[in-house]
């Protein structure tokens, strides 16, 4: 059975084209439903943490004077991940440091990307909940898709997430995956007829009497519509099964 691993990092800045190091990988390995390991790993970056980097995780220099190098863990991190499937927040970023990384090693090390299957849940939850632009504004509001946001919005608790640290995340993020794979089969079971014809209903295109009407408007009269001809195709043969959308 093939094992997905939920992933996070913190680094001593945002880029790593910069110089920026990771000093936190963590890692909850899960196989099938079974959570069957975690794991968090402190780095040495042998270089200073940025004043805003330890805003947001609160990891000093000092805790990590006495921790291994990177060099020192590569190896069994890479064998952790190998061939696993990897979830993964914003996995550009995550990617980015730790391919970064073992590049710099000069042992050969393929990107991750070659030797696992990714998934970033932030492009997921752009794709279940994307932007739309109304009068200017963008809706959803900004910050919808950070793992505090998605939490409020699958209802997750994470109260006691202070900062960012990596193995609360990680952990945070098994939740948040499985309420975004849940809503994408919910999205998929939705009344196919109503997601191909809603577009005839775009705003200003659809003017009944007269007057333009929003699109929440719209995809409401498409539903009546379907449910008074099932109403009506039922009363003319109460034989035939109603595969209608559920009033």
């Amino acid at each position: 059975m093939q094992k997905t691993i939920f992933l996070d990092i913190e680094t001593t800045g945002l880029r790593h084209k910069d110089g920026h190091k990771i000093i936190e990988i963590s890692v909850v390995e899960k196989e099938g439903e079974q959570i069957t390991r975690a794991y968090q790993l402190y780095i040495n970056p042998k270089r200073k943490i940025d004043a805003g980097a330890f805003e947001i995780h609160g990891i000093s220099d000092a805790f990590l004077k006495d921790k291994p190098t990177f060099d020192e863990v590569a190896e069994d991190f890479f064998n952790c991940i190998n061939g696993a499937t990897l979830v993964i927040h914003n996995a550009p970023f995550d990617l980015g440091f730790l391919d970064s990384e073992l590049a710099q090693l000069k042992k050969g090390y393929p990107p991750i990307s070659q030797v696992c299957t990714v998934v970033d849940t932030l492009a997921l939850a752009k794709e279940l909940f994307p932007f739309k632009k109304t009068k200017g504004r963008r809706f959803p509001p900004r910050g919808t898709y950070t793992l505090d946001a998605l939490c409020k919005r699958f209802r997750i608790d994470n109260s006691a997430r202070n900062k960012h640290e990596a193995l609360m995340d990680a952990q945070i993020l098994v939740n948040v995956y499985s309420a975004l794979i849940k809503e994408k089969e919910k999205q998929k079971s939705s009344p196919r007829q109503l997601q191909q014809h809603v577009s005839m209903y775009r705003p200003g295109i659809f003017k009944p009497q007269g007057r333009k009407i929003s699109q929440k408007d719209a995809v409401r009269i498409f539903e009546k519509s379907v449910i008074d001809a099932n109403k009506q195709e039922s009363t003319t043969n109460n034989d035939r099964p109603n595969f209608g959308p559920k009033q």
